[in-house]
């Protein structure tokens, strides 16, 4: 589980620090795939694990995109709501230490509306950090939510291509 999840993150790095970060679409559309290893975690992940990796992500993400601690806040801000959200939506079972949030086992409904505020939460907080002023702010909701649709395309797109059903 640990070695699954180390690539993962290396591999949603690499296409956000290398790929993502480089599109530029009129300015409203920022793609940020990296919150994908948080939403893939475990169900039964410490929350001090959750936290730690969030931190951790975020900060990655600061230093690659020279913003100081905006990917952090907004990361950590995202992990902690995580099991809030995730709870609404998940079945009512008994989980696997291995069982993480996926279209399967939460339904393509659940799992794109659970994304989504947990995509509102991060991307939110991540672009009023940015700008710092309500000055502009129908511009930076809007830039918000041309990022969370972008961001929630991708992220259902990487679910259907790296799924793997269970023999």
């Amino acid at each position: 589980m640990l070695f699954k999840n180390l690539i993962r993150l290396i591999f949603i790095l690499v296409v956000q620090v290398l790929i993502l970060n480089n599109i530029y679409l009129g300015g409203y559309i920022n793609p940020l795939i990296y919150v994908l290893f948080i939403i893939k975690l475990p169900y039964l992940v410490r929350g001090w694990v959750l936290l730690l990796s969030a931190f951790g992500v975020g900060l990655t993400m600061d230093i690659f995109g020279n913003t100081p601690g905006l990917h952090t806040a907004a990361l950590v801000a995202m992990a902690l709501s995580r099991p809030f959200i995730l709870g609404l939506f998940a079945p009512r079972r008994d989980f696997n230490l291995t069982d993480e949030p996926s279209i399967k086992d939460l339904g393509i409904f659940n799992y794109v509306i659970a994304c989504f505020l947990l995509l509102i939460v991060h991307h939110f907080m991540f672009f009023f950090l940015e700008i710092f002023r309500f000055t502009e702010f129908w511009t930076t909701v809007l830039r918000s939510l041309g990022s969370i649709l972008f961001t929630l395309v991708l992220i259902v797109i990487a679910e259907f291509l790296f799924y793997r059903p269970k023999t």
